[in-house]
């Protein structure tokens, strides 16, 4: 089910992926965001280039994608690490 939402990401560039017995549509979400530089700039860069080009090369690799529903990825959008945790972790615990 995910690799294969994943599949279908790489080649299309978007994907709605709706699994079988659940009515919530799933989207793929960069956990570090496609637009990393405002909320995920470290401080005191030595190498800039060097950041960007690293990054550049996992933003799409699948330990950087989750799928969450719509409302969800809209939400996370290009927050920090801290926050997006804080919003994942707080819909989980709501469901138990």
């Amino acid at each position: 089910m995910i690799l294969n939402a994943v599949n279908h990401y790489k080649s299309n560039q978007y994907v709605e992926f709706e699994p079988s017995g659940n009515n919530k549509v799933l989207h793929i979400e960069h956990l570090m965001p496609q637009s990393w530089e405002e909320n995920w700039m470290p401080k005191n860069v030595e190498n800039l280039f060097e950041l960007k080009e690293e990054r550049r090369k996992v933003i799409h690799k699948f330990g950087n994608l989750t799928l969450v529903t719509e409302s969800m990825n809209s939400k996370l959008s290009n927050k920090s690490w801290n926050k997006k945790i804080d919003d994942i972790f707080l819909v989980m615990h709501s469901r138990q």
